[in-house]
């Protein structure tokens, strides 16, 4: 009987502490997802503020610092970094699991040349991205195309979210767009950093595979707890991962439906001077059109002075001796004058990609001993936004046609100022530029020749 007794008295202890260790365990597992969770939502908020996320701290110091601690498509401890919590701004404590560990943190720097890198400066920031449009690749580091033009922020959405990243299997579920990953090397902590700088032994089977760079990290059902820790099948570790999809949608830095450019169109606009009296609903009596706006249906065009003020256009039906004529200013003569600060618009119907232009009364001239060339400039935009801008010189004698053929301004466009700027002189000096625009073509693509009608052999300054 006292045998018996003390046997029970045995078992019941071993029962009890059993179950001590077991739910102080679980209590530990508790508080450990906790703060993974907590880290995770620390990153996105720092994601969300920076575009990117840091870089993980170095396991040996106490500073909680990222290494490198600015944008960096490479990181300095990508196979044992741990949380940078000082960079996060939050407590050291809260860089522990429940075991007093150090979280071990994994995140996606690119391939060998960094491309696509989630700590770089944009990693994270899908915002030049398009929903819908798939007009260009990915540039040099991985990203969607930067632009302050929302027309031409056109790369695919899913060229960025389809790269290849950090590799998760979740319960037998392969996931390969993860950015990063959060790691508690669990109760027995294998390959865990402790606060006093030590690593701790390394493990072994799947648990080997989290303490890597770029894994494939493993998560799966805890082993018995009878599993020794040495053995391949023992797995304790608690992981918290996020995906690239999941991370931008998040913090707030997901793609946009971007404006779409139109499909761009030729126009072409010979200003005779029906064309311009048919536009302007009035016959033109002297020069004076007695519009500052002009809509050819195809073209609208509007006459300026100094910064914006409108002005009256112009038509000269004879030119200065070519007899093509064409339109200006109104002011002291018909021409459209650096001198007088007059410059004229013309916005089109739909965007195009190159332009032509004639000009009339426009080239070379010599006063005294200097030789002046005249000058124009062009200046493109797309809505607001400036594409470039080109600046011409005369090439023939003033008084007749000077044509300019495939501009490339560089990008889409939907209007354009003809702004005459001052004439360069020879051997020194400036003076006026005067001219009247007798021919425009805007045109659709960068191949083949974008000429106007007036253009031709003895007239092209090209």
């Amino acid at each position: 009987m006292v045998l018996l007794v003390m046997v029970l008295l045995l078992v019941a202890f071993a029962a009890a502490y059993t179950l001590s260790r077991v739910s102080g365990r679980a209590d530990d597992s508790q508080e450990t997802v906790k703060r993974l969770r907590a880290a995770a939502s620390a990153l996105e908020q720092f994601a969300a503020s920076n575009g990117r996320l840091p870089c993980p701290a170095s396991p040996v110091l106490s500073t909680g610092l990222s290494d490198p601690p600015v944008a960096a498509k490479k990181c300095n401890h990508g196979d044992d970094g741990t949380l940078p919590w000082a960079t996060l701004g939050i407590n050291s404590d809260a860089a522990l699991d429940g075991w007093g560990r150090k979280i071990s943190y994994r995140v996606f720097t690119g391939n060998a040349g960094g491309y696509g890198s989630v700590t770089q400066a944009r990693g994270v920031d899908l915002v030049q991205c398009d929903i819908t449009d798939d007009d260009g690749a990915l540039d040099a580091n991985g990203l969607c195309v930067e632009s302050t033009n929302p027309h031409l922020r056109s790369t695919m959405r899913d060229l960025a979210l389809n790269l290849a990243r950090l590799i998760v299997n979740d319960q037998g579920v392969p996931h390969n767009d993860v950015a990063f990953v959060l790691i508690s090397h669990g109760a027995t902590g294998l390959g865990a950093w402790t606060v006093s700088a030590a690593q701790l032994d390394m493990p072994s089977g799947d648990e080997r595979d989290n303490i890597r760079e770029t894994g494939p990290f493993t998560i799966r059902a805890f082993s018995d707890p009878d599993t020794k820790a040495s053995a391949g099948t023992h797995f304790d570790d608690l992981l918290v991962y996020a995906s690239m999809g999941d991370l931008v949608k998040r913090v707030g830095l997901e793609a946009r439906e971007w404006p779409e450019i139109t499909p761009p169109a030729t126009t072409a606009l010979t200003l005779t001077q029906a064309s311009v009296e048919a536009a302007a609903g009035v016959a033109v009596a002297g020069s004076d059109t007695q519009r500052s706006t002009i809509d050819f249906g195809n073209a609208r065009i509007s006459g300026f002075t100094g910064t914006d003020t409108a002005t009256n256009i112009s038509y000269d039906p004879n030119g200065s001796g070519s007899g093509s004529g064409g339109i200006g200013i109104v002011t002291g003569s018909a021409l459209m004058s650096s001198g007088a600060g007059e410059w004229l618009r013309v916005d089109l119907a739909s965007p195009a990609r190159v332009f032509a232009v004639t000009f009339d009364h426009f080239g070379t001239y010599a006063a005294g001993a200097i030789t002046y060339t005249e000058k124009v400039e062009l200046r493109f935009y797309d809505g607001t936004f400036t594409v470039g801008s080109v600046t011409l010189a005369g090439c023939n004698a003033d008084g007749g046609l000077a044509s300019f053929s495939n501009i490339d301004p560089g990008g889409f466009f939907d209007s354009i100022s003809i702004v005459p700027i001052s004439a360069t002189g020879s051997p020194g000096g400036s003076s006026d530029s005067s001219l009247l625009v007798a021919d425009l073509k805007a045109c659709d693509s960068t191949s083949g020749n974008c000429r106007t009608t007036l253009w031709s052999g003895t007239n092209k300054c090209d």
